[in-house]
C-alpha cells in the first residue's frame, strides 16, 4: 500500500503528519511525505526538518519530499507521478469570508481527487472507534473497506450508520415508528443489503461492529452519532457533497465544534440502535 501525505508543515499540517505516519505505521504501508512551502523566503530544508520530528519513531519505511510552490499544484503533481491508494491532508480552519466562498482547502481535495482522503482535523494519536456512513450507493463497499482495514489495524471497532428520511407527520406513535426500524434489516432494499454486506465484511476481518439506523438527513445523524459517542474517524463517500464517489475519511478530535464538515446543526430524530456481533444476529 502506498499512502501520499501532504502537509505545508503549519500548525495544522504537522497534526496531519502525526496521525499520518502512526496510520501508514499501523497500515504496514510505504508513505511519502510532501512537504510544499508557498513562502519563497521560508527555509524549506528547516521546514522538511520539522516534518522529519513530528513522524512517529515507529514508521520506518518513509520518504520526506520537499517543494515550493502551491500545495494543491504540487500534490496533483506527485499523484501523476505515483500511484497511491490513500491522501492523508490536514484541516486548515479559514475565515467566514473565505470558507464561504472556496469551503475548507481540505474538503476541495476530498470532492475532486478519484481517490480516498483522509482529512485530520486536531490532535488524535490513535484510532479506536470508526463511524461508516452506510447508503446502499456504489462507495458504500469502498468506504466499509477502508473503515474496517483501518479498524483492525488500531485494534478498535466499527459503528455503522444508516440514515432514512424522517417519517411522515400521521406517524403519532414513536414505538410503531422505531419498530420499523428494527425490521430495517429484514427488507430486501438496496440499503438494507448494503449494511447486510458491510457487516458480513467486518466479520470476516474479525472486527467488532454495532449497528445504528437513524431517521433523518445522513448529514445531520453522522454529526449527532459522532458527537453521542466518542468517534476518532468518520467515513463516509464524497459523493454525499456531490463530489466523486471517492471514500472520504475525517480524523476527529473531542470538541464538538471539531464535527462541522458537510453538517448542519443537528435536529431530534428517532432511533433505534441494533448491535451485531456477526452477520445476521441482533440484539435487542
Amino acid at each position: 500500500m502506498k499512502i501520499l501525505l501532504c502537509t505545508d508543515c503549519s500548525f495544522d499540517g504537522l497534526k496531519a503528519v502525526r496521525l499520518g505516519g502512526v496510520v501508514a505505521g499501523q497500515l504496514d504501508a510505504h508513505v511519502t511525505i510532501l512537504c510544499v512551502v508557498e513562502d519563497r523566503r521560508s527555509d524549506l530544508e528547516k521546514k522538511v526538518g520539522r516534518v522529519n520530528e513530528a513522524l512517529p519513531e515507529s514508521l520506518t519505511d518513509f520518504t520526506v519530499v520537499g517543494r515550493r510552490g502551491e500545495l494543491i499544484d504540487e500534490m496533483l503533481a506527485q499523484l501523476l507521478q505515483t500511484d497511491y491508494d490513500l491522501v492523508i491532508v490536514g484541516y486548515h480552519s479559514r475565515g467566514f469570508l473565505e470558507k464561504a466562498i472556496w469551503g475548507s482547502l481540505a474538503a476541495r481535495i476530498a470532492h475532486e481527487l478519484p481517490l480516498s482522503v483522509l482529512i485530520v482535523r486536531g490532535r488524535r494519536d490513535w484510532i479506536n472507534h470508526v463511524l461508516v456512513g452506510i447508503s446502499g450507493r456504489g462507495f458504500t463497499d469502498q468506504c466499509v473497506d477502508w473503515g474496517g482495514r483501518i479498524a483492525l489495524a488500531f485494534g478498535g471497532h466499527v459503528t455503522l450508520l444508516h440514515a432514512s428520511v424522517a417519517p411522515p407527520l400521521m406517524y403519532s406513535g414513536l414505538e410503531e415508528v422505531v419498530e420499523t426500524l428494527t425490521e430495517f434489516l429484514e427488507t430486501d432494499t438496496p440499503e438494507a443489503q448494503a449494511l447486510k454486506r458491510a457487516v458480513a465484511k467486518l466479520d470476516d476481518l474479525g472486527v467488532d461492529v454495532d449497528v445504528e439506523l437513524a431517521r433523518g438527513m445522513a448529514e445531520r445523524e453522522i454529526l449527532r452519532e459522532a458527537q453521542r459517542k466518542d468517534v476518532d474517524l468518520i467515513v463516509i463517500g464524497s459523493s454525499w457533497g456531490g463530489g466523486t464517489g471517492a471514500s472520504c475519511l475525517r480524523a476527529q478530535y473531542h470538541r464538538a465544534d471539531s464535527l462541522k464538515y458537510k453538517a448542519p446543526c443537528a435536529g431530534r430524530a428517532a432511533r433505534k440502535s441494533v448491535k451485531m456481533k456477526r452477520c445476521g444476529s441482533r440484539g435487542n
